[in-house]
């Protein structure tokens, strides 16, 4: 299995950690030497987590988010971006998708709008988790 397919083992771990679904087609499982891709959940150890593929993501994550006090709907999306070094990145981002927002990203409840990863797959778990914490943030 290619790693660049699914989130890192860093961004499963912190996911899981705010509460997503711990089922998907791959896992991190721990071996002698560290850890490792499977397609089989081997345990319920909490060293086990989800390694999400960017579809799986894209199912977790809400059509859109409506800002009602500041009469605001943002959707998201991925995007791939070729620097100029010719590197490649993703990025995923949140937009506003209707003409009357008096939302501004610099205020207010969401401080970011682009998250970069190497991957399609770490920048939707980024995005993700991103829209957790400030959710939580925000019902406190």
């Amino acid at each position: 299995m290619n790693e660049k397919l699914v989130t890192s083992r860093e961004l499963s771990l912190r996911l899981k950690e705010a509460g997503c679904p711990q089922e998907s087609e791959f896992y991190w499982v721990p071996t002698k030497g560290g850890f490792t891709l499977s397609t089989m959940k081997v345990s319920l150890s909490k060293k086990v987590y989800s390694a999400y593929l960017s579809g799986e993501l894209g199912e977790l994550l809400p059509e859109y988010i409506e800002l009602e006090s500041m009469n605001c709907k943002l959707a998201w999306h991925s995007y791939k971006l070729t620097r100029y070094d010719e590197s490649i990145e993703w990025g995923c981002a949140l937009e506003c998708i209707n003409n009357n927002c008096e939302h501004d990203f610099e205020q207010g409840n969401i401080e970011r709008r682009n998250l970069f990863a190497p991957t399609e797959a770490e920048a939707r778990g980024l995005m993700l988790e991103h829209l957790i914490k400030n959710k939580k943030e925000n019902e406190q």
